[in-house]
């Protein structure tokens, strides 16, 4: 295999095309956006698909393993442990799908955050006349949690960094 037979990366560095006096504004803090309903919603998906798992998970334990014969008193009708026996493929079924509406809410959760995210860090350079496409791949964005912002303690941070090399 010679040098020419080579796969390079299609994508290519992104330079920032800032100006001194714009470099010299960095980092830039601002404050992070409210995620307190994103995050519900992210620990809505995590039980909701934590129960749908298990009954997944328990269905298919009770179709691979299950008694081909269930004997219950028909006056006193199955116990829990029967019902499990006896209805293994629809509790599976119901497993997965509440596994893929919890997988779901916590994509949504997610998009919700990315988008609330965007939006402040596309404030905060406007309000510092820096556009958005003229920050380099150098940069980078952290998410300080430091407590709530009630009390007199910092809330949750946004910092745009300066690269290293600058």
């Amino acid at each position: 295999m010679s040098a020419d037979d080579t796969v390079e990366d299609k994508a290519e560095y992104k330079k920032s095309r800032l100006s001194e006096q714009q470099r010299q504004r960095f980092p830039i803090v601002t404050d992070a956006p409210d995620t307190d309903t994103a995050q519900t919603y992210t620990v809505f998906s995590y039980i909701v698909s934590a129960i749908g798992f298990i009954a997944l998970l328990t269905g298919g334990y009770f179709m691979l393993f299950g008694p081909e014969v269930i004997r219950y008193n028909v006056v006193s009708g199955m116990t829990f442990h029967q019902t499990l026996q006896a209805y293994p493929g629809p509790i599976a079924s119901l497993g997965f799908v509440a596994f893929a509406i919890g997988r779901a809410i916590g994509g949504a959760a997610d998009q919700k955050q990315a988008s609330a995210m965007s939006s402040v860090v596309e404030t905060a350079l406007q309000r510092e006349n820096i556009a958005p496409e003229d920050i380099g791949d150098d940069y980078r964005l952290d998410i300080q949690k430091r407590g709530r912002a009630a009390r007199g303690r910092p809330g949750p941070r946004c910092r745009i960094n300066r690269p290293k090399h600058d």
